[in-house]
């Protein structure tokens, strides 16, 4: 019986061992920790070997990201995207309620 306990016990301190693979994570999931005070070092490779470049847009304080484009000459960096402004009706109203019975 101890050893079956033991058994269950050790395998799942090894499941919760094994690193996931980042691979599998998107552009804009890396881009998400360049804002962060420390980045972890396998993050920052990640970004590296894939030559992703994040900047903030500020405009609606979310991350932008593109890859860099090649030409004969140089690397051509993309422009940001310029939102157009949403046109106001004017007023705004908004009512709170509570209704208790």
């Amino acid at each position: 019986m101890k050893k079956i306990i033991l058994l269950v016990f050790s395998l799942g301190f090894m499941n919760a061992s094994f690193a996931n693979d980042l691979s599998d994570w998107t552009s804009e999931d890396l881009c998400r920790w360049v804002d962060s005070v420390s980045i972890p070092d396998p993050i920052s490779q990640e970004i590296d070997l894939r030559e992703v470049i994040c900047y903030v847009n500020l405009e609606s304080s979310q991350y932008a990201l593109e890859t860099p484009t090649y030409n004969e000459h140089s690397t051509v960096f993309p422009s940001p995207k310029v939102k157009d402004k949403k046109k106001s009706s004017g007023i705004r109203f908004t009512f709170n309620y509570k209704i208790t019975l």
